[in-house]
């Protein structure tokens, strides 16, 4: 039986990425104006973080500090947690997409955006198979131009592309023993490993799932890690390697998904529920119905 669920911000245009922060939720629009806004994860009137004239998509938010992708404009964005004027921390990169952080560093999917994918990785209907409807290469026949992208939260950084030759990758988490993502092209799940000490990448990615039907938004949580695809699957499968497991089927349209010591959740987006599962497999549960098309997903501690 579904809970009930609480509206935390109404009258939003487009709202994109969430993360929960202390007690604070805040998000990305992939509308100009407000860009970027944060509320009380209790509910009350949301409040500006960040204005801007371009659409913002991923979001990451540390102690102090608010960061977000603008894909269009190609830029890293940056404005403390209180609001105030944006400033630029990475510039000329082709569609960043995703972010994330691990305290010390930024990183970010990144690659050529199709017309059709104005936020950064829903599913193209006329692509039921993950692939274009020619047949032709998933990136349109322009080559591989995804990548992975870097900078340090070090005052004056310059970022650095990671991993390059990437067919379109998406989805994006951290810890201290790699980097992991999908990859909505060539429907994999990777990772590129620390080297010794943490401060340095492996130069070549490890590969964890393949043969995905376009896998998308991806978390991690107890050394595992958790994705969903356009087959209507969430997936799980131990970040040092094995085999990937099926969480859930039959979901409509997964998109958005998180975990925690226990559950798995995501959003399916055509039956406009929030689903939850035993971490570890079990029987699929409804968290919240009669959502009007969520997408991205946030959990806390209590929440």
């Amino acid at each position: 039986m579904a809970g009930m669920s609480v509206t935390v911000a109404c009258g939003q245009k487009s709202p994109a990425r969430i993360v929960v922060n202390g007690d604070s939720v805040f998000w990305t629009n992939e509308i100009p104006g407000v860009i970027v806004s944060t509320a009380s994860r209790a509910g009350g009137a949301p409040r500006t973080v960040a204005v801007g004239n371009v659409p913002a998509f991923g979001i990451a938010v540390d102690e102090t500090t608010v960061y977000w992708t603008e894909p269009t404009a190609g830029k890293v964005m940056k404005v403390a947690r209180s609001g105030g004027q944006p400033v630029t921390v990475a510039s000329g990169l082709d569609s960043p997409l995703h972010l994330v952080t691990d305290g010390a560093n930024l990183y970010w999917t990144a690659g050529r955006r199709r017309p059709n994918e104005p936020d950064g990785g829903e599913p193209d209907a006329s692509e039921p198979d993950g692939g274009p409807p020619d047949g032709g290469p998933p990136d349109g026949g322009q080559g591989e131009s995804g990548s992975i992208g870097m900078v340090s939260l070090r005052p004056n950084s310059k970022s650095v592309t990671l991993l390059s030759g990437l067919s379109r990758p998406n989805g994006i988490v951290v810890d201290d023993q790699a980097i992991y993502w999908t990859d909505l092209g060539d429907g994999t799940v990777s990772k590129l490993m620390r080297e010794p000490g943490g401060r340095a990448f492996a130069t070549a990615p490890v590969r964890l799932a393949d043969g995905g039907r376009q896998p998308g938004d991806l978390a991690s949580a107890n050394g595992q890690l958790y994705w969903t695809d356009q087959a209507g699957q969430v997936w799980h499968a131990s970040r040092d390697g094995g085999a990937p497991v099926v969480v859930a089927s039959g979901q409509g349209t997964p998109s958005g998904v998180a975990a925690d010591e226990q559950y798995v959740y995501w959003t399916a987006v055509t039956d406009g529920t929030v689903m939850r599962a035993p971490a570890r497999g079990g029987a699929a549960t409804v968290v919240a119905d009669g959502q009007d098309e969520p997408y991205f997903i946030a959990v806390d501690d209590t929440t």
